[in-house]
């Protein structure tokens, strides 16, 4: 159903389109975005297909079937095209791959491949060639390109060490997405450093309580979902703070728990509601 719902944002008249890309659907009360679903069934799918080829994971035909299973999902989102989604599946799934027992160089051979193929879509296309630009050099064009980092850094500064209070932030209104991707540098400049680490240390947390619930459940099917759930969760907050602390380009990938967005928080909610079950298992 989550692929079926992936190939409907290219059926015109259901889809919505939004500065070229294809991501979401009308469903006439609200929008959808099924690459957001795609995040939760396909651990869900891995973790199932993991657990029933235990035993032949440290093959080179392993290697094979995970690539094919991966390159479905990943021609669908290059069409839309959505490649912080993309870049948050392949890194989850990579993960749970070598947690359940691939070698080594199979990763190798699945980082070089990625990276090339990084390379070759950021060359292809000057929207994503910019944002590796203003990430080397934000000053450059601090009115066009880079006005978004600009005032995201802008925001994260005047929190200074305590933050500028709840809701009084000022710097809100001049952030592009400020629900949505820039919402941690409302954070920071509401509650300051002292917020920004406390936020950074839950996060934190919740990954290490993951792992740790993982150890303790016996069945690989609910480990690996576990996992993975855990690795998704722990890089998507990563890449969203790293972008807003401008080491890292900017990639329209929500906070966790934070952002608004009904399709990413219902999701991230279905996720976490997925880990609290398995911990009560152990």
């Amino acid at each position: 159903p989550s692929l079926f719902l992936m190939i409907l944002v290219f059926v015109p008249g259901i889809s919505v389109a939004t500065r070229g890309a294809k991501r979401w659907l009308d469903l006439g009360f609200a929008t959808f975005q099924p690459s957001e679903l795609i995040k939760l069934t396909f651990i869900i799918y891995l973790a199932a297909w993991l657990s029933t080829h235990i035993r032949e994971i440290g093959k080179k035909s392993s290697l094979i079937s995970f690539s094919a299973l991966l390159g479905v999902l990943i021609t669908l989102l290059i069409l839309q095209p959505d490649l912080s989604t993309l870049g948050v599946i392949v890194a989850t799934s990579v993960v749970m791959y070598y947690v359940a027992g691939a070698r080594f160089r199979y990763l190798v051979s699945i980082g070089v491949v990625g990276a090339g193929a990084l390379i070759l879509f950021i060359q292809t296309s000057q929207y994503r060639l910019n944002r590796i630009l203003t990430l080397l050099n934000p000053s450059a064009d601090p009115l066009g390109l880079s006005y978004q980092i600009n005032q995201i850094l802008i925001a994260v500064g005047s929190g200074r060490f305590f933050g500028t209070g709840l809701f009084q932030g000022l710097h809100k209104v001049f952030l592009p997405l400020v629900m949505n991707d820039s919402i941690y540098a409302v954070w920071a400049e509401e509650t300051g450093f002292i917020g920004s680490v406390i936020l950074i240390l839950l996060f934190l947390l919740l990954s290490w309580r993951g792992f740790k619930i993982a150890t303790l459940i016996k069945d690989n099917f609910g480990k690996f979902i576990m996992i993975g759930l855990t690795v998704w969760f722990f890089i998507q907050a990563s890449v969203n703070i790293a972008a807003i602390m401008g080491i890292f380009p900017l990639t329209g990938v929500t906070l966790p728990f934070i952002s608004y967005g009904s399709s990413s928080m219902v999701v991230t909610l279905m996720g976490a509601g997925l880990m609290l079950q398995l911990s009560k298992n152990v």
